[in-house]
């Protein structure tokens, strides 16, 4: 069964990376792409700005709600450069943010750049996402314009 235009997700393609790094990768989205339920009590409370894939997030932070919008639809993605060169095997460890990187390099390789590591880490693959306003149908070419779109329909 085809999902509504709505649910439909397109991905560029990204045949330059090697085919088990772009499996790492799409294992990842997919895991993303699964709705949770997010853990704090926020009954009582009013928020301007709510999570598109309804697991319950809900904040007044413009700047918060993009973020956190990028854990559902993820759009950069890094693996770390040394144990990606140590491990070997075909499933490498992806992170969705710069922060959780640098934080891995810090506690699993605090001798080394941390910065340099980010570099070469930070892989160009061309994430996908859902293209079609939740609210009104309009359809996105950019990840910034979509965001922008849905921002102003809770404004």
């Amino acid at each position: 069964k085809t999902p509504p235009p709505s649910q439909k997700e397109t991905s560029p393609p990204n045949d330059h990376l090697p085919q088990e790094i772009r499996r790492s990768i799409e294992q990842y989205i997919a895991m993303c792409g699964r709705q949770r339920a997010f853990h704090r009590d926020l009954s009582g409370d009013e928020y301007a700005y709510e999570c598109i894939a309804k697991c319950g997030y809900r904040t007044n932070s413009r700047d918060h709600w993009k973020l956190h919008e990028e854990t559902h639809q993820p759009q950069e993605f890094y693996i770390c450069g040394i144990c990606k060169d140590k491990s070997g095997e075909e499933k490498y460890v992806v992170f969705g943010r710069r922060k959780e990187l640098l934080f891995h390099i810090r506690h699993e390789h605090p001798d080394q750049d941390a910065e340099g590591i980010v570099k070469q880490s930070k892989q160009d693959y061309v994430a996908g996402f859902k293209r079609n306003c939740e609210f009104c149908g309009d359809l996105f070419i950019t990840w910034d314009s979509r965001n922008e779109h849905i921002l102003a329909h809770f404004d």
